[in-house]
């Protein structure tokens, strides 16, 4: 298992948010009051989601707890991923659902709590004003599409052949865009594919990769650095479940064995009891025997 998480956990990428301060009261000129009030105006118009509203619209789309060790990282992804989606430049494709959707899968592969995986995937997409069934869909495709390639031009000579496939049209148009707005989900599919080839994504492949895609190697390799952080703590934080799952095991078995013991302890204190009172009633017949003999 190409264990991440992402996640999830745990320990994800954080997102910085820097806000510049506004200017204060006391240096307001008129003309800037106005010229403030009216950038407000506009502001409201043209408002663009806050992540506290994502955020919500998570917790109303799933109600349930979330597992203490995947709370954070699924939080964390999920900020980082509205940031992308609210950015005027982003435009979705598949490749950003396949990407979204094998870091969630990944991220939740040992989700303890059956059933809930694509409940908690699902809730996560619509908060984002995403339909889960187009990005389950673009996974299935670009999953399938993947399949087929077994050489490394099969996937990078893609963008020239546009009309053979949607991820050829995708990775076209991803190379036809100067200002194209890198996001995670994005950079972790290329990632995977080059894994899918068996290549590591050292400076070499992502060089021949970034230049061919048309996309920034600085970008996937701070990403391809992070990826590989994320599973080593994924694996880490699968080691503690395990170790705690063992203990568990291991403290209830004892306690099985030490109720066992009192069992066992008791009623050898009762057969016991039972043996005496048996021996003392037989001495008492004896006694009674006796004086009756006299």
């Amino acid at each position: 298992m190409l264990a991440l998480v992402f996640f999830l956990l745990a320990a994800v990428a954080r997102a910085l948010v820097c806000h510049q301060a506004p200017l204060s009261a006391s240096r307001r000129s008129p003309r800037t009051t106005r010229s403030l009030t009216t950038t407000t105006m506009m502001s409201k118009k043209n408002a663009v989601k806050t992540v506290s509203e994502t955020m919500r619209a998570f917790e109303s789309a799933y109600t349930r707890p979330i597992v203490t060790v995947w709370r954070g990282p699924i939080s964390d992804m999920l900020q980082v991923t509205h940031l992308s989606v609210v950015d005027k430049r982003f435009k979705y494709d598949a490749i950003f659902g396949y990407g979204y959707m094998y870091i969630f899968n990944t991220l939740l592969d040992k989700y303890p709590v059956d059933g809930e995986k694509d409940q908690l995937i699902d809730a996560t997409i619509a908060a984002l004003d995403l339909k889960p069934s187009t990005l389950r869909k673009d996974e299935a495709d670009v999953k399938a599409w993947l399949a087929s390639k077994t050489a490394e031009a099969q996937i990078l000579d893609a963008p020239s052949t546009p009309n053979e496939s949607r991820v050829n049209q995708a990775l076209a148009d991803v190379k036809a865009n100067d200002d194209y707005l890198h996001t995670r989900c994005g950079n972790v599919a290329v990632l995977t594919m080059i894994d899918h080839l068996g290549l590591k994504a050292d400076n070499a492949t992502l060089t021949r990769w970034t230049d061919a895609l048309g996309m920034r190697k600085r970008n996937v390799e701070k990403d391809a650095v992070l990826l590989k952080d994320v599973r080593e703590k994924m694996g880490t934080a699968m080691q503690m479940i395990k170790s705690l799952e063992i203990r568990e095991k291991k403290r209830m078995a004892d306690q099985l064995e030490k109720k066992a013991k009192e069992a066992q302890l008791k009623a050898e204190e009762q057969r016991q009891t039972k043996d005496n009172a048996t021996k003392l009633e037989g001495e008492a017949d004896a006694v009674a025997d006796a004086a009756s003999a006299s």
